[in-house]
């Protein structure tokens, strides 16, 4: 159990990046491009608003107990992306350098009872304990303010150098906070209902960075200076074309979690589940990827629902990588 959910609220990030927190419903917030995402001057930018954009991403990771992997589908986030040139910080190695980030917005599966600000449900399959089959679905849920979600951020630095000439691209930190939310639960074939809501008492931390990287003509670089589309393979991040995110997330204690016979299993999933610093990575497909042109008018993200690639639709060169399907699960001693 603890190595199931805890895992699957990691890499369900930014997701996964990421990320009950969710986005409004139609008919309030009107500011933004759609219900339930905010207005870019309702928001805390450190530089101009630039467009409305949207991004698809997908996770892995290894459940050590089961020896097994672990993955979320491909699932789409809202992004109000800004950029600008900023201060040179060391003339004596860069031209110029420009600052560029997004504030990022889950959005929700189709039938969700608000748009923005959730994960769709991720499906988590595995044996724990080495033997008991256990099947969970998770949402991630992010923070709200003024009844809106609040983003997480991802800022991003790109600087060219002086000759012998080259780019140069920092890491990049990606920070927010989730609440990790169990809507159904499974044990060795028997099914525990949930009512009400079954989540974490408070946020988690969310912590990631993508590896920074450079290219330039003097034998110093530690990438090709074409390095699209080999950003996934070779572990590093650029907001625009994506890459590979990596950190920890924290699991607070849960609350509210009781089945319809009765039983509070918060305890239960708190003693398996909570904790700090998990470690995650996603696969982060670009900003652009997902963005819906507007003949007329500014970009817009990914629509109310459309949660997957195909819903937005999302450019297939930009995607990240498909990651191998869960394997199956054996079944426990009847």
């Amino acid at each position: 159990m603890r190595h199931t959910l805890q895992r699957a609220t990691a890499l369900a990030i930014l997701a996964g990046t990421a990320f009950a927190a969710l986005g409004l419903g139609a008919g309030q917030a009107e500011e933004g491009p759609y219900p339930g995402l905010p207005a870019p001057e309702q928001q805390e930018l450190p530089l101009r608003h630039s467009s409305w954009t949207g991004a698809a991403n997908t996770s892995l990771a290894d459940v050590e107990r089961a020896r097994q992997w672990m993955r979320t589908p491909l699932m789409t986030v809202a992004a109000d992306f800004y950029q600008g040139r900023i201060d040179n910080p060391d003339p004596s190695r860069y031209r110029l350098c420009v600052a560029a980030g997004a504030n990022i917005y889950f959005v929700a599966q189709p039938g969700s009872p608000y748009n923005y600000g959730q994960t769709p449900d991720i499906a988590v399959r595995t044996v724990t304990f080495g033997a008991v089959p256990v099947e969970a679905t998770v949402r991630l849920e992010q923070e709200r303010s003024d009844n809106l979600p609040v983003p997480i951020e991802v800022k991003s630095t790109t600087c060219t150098r002086v000759p012998p000439f080259g780019t140069e691209v920092p890491d990049t930190p990606v920070n927010g906070r989730v609440y990790t939310r169990v809507t159904s639960l499974r044990v060795d074939g028997v099914s525990l209902p949930l009512q009400g809501v079954c989540r974490t008492r408070q946020s988690g931390a969310l912590d990631l960075s993508g590896k920074g990287y450079l290219t330039g003509w003097d034998g110093s670089q530690n990438l090709p200076a074409k390095v699209q589309p080999a950003l996934w393979n070779e572990g590093v991040f650029n907001l625009s074309p994506g890459g590979l995110l990596a950190g920890t997330v924290d699991v607070p204690p849960f609350a509210g979690c009781t089945t319809t016979g009765g039983d509070d299993v918060s305890r239960l999933l708190t003693a398996a589940v909570s904790g700090e610093g998990y470690p995650l990575r996603t696969y982060q497909g670009g900003v652009f990827g997902c963005t819906v042109p507007n003949p007329g008018g500014p970009n817009l993200p990914p629509a109310p629902g459309a949660s997957t690639p195909d819903a937005v639709p999302c450019r297939t060169d930009v995607l990240p990588p498909q990651v191998p399907p869960l394997p199956e699960i054996p079944e426990g001693d009847q």
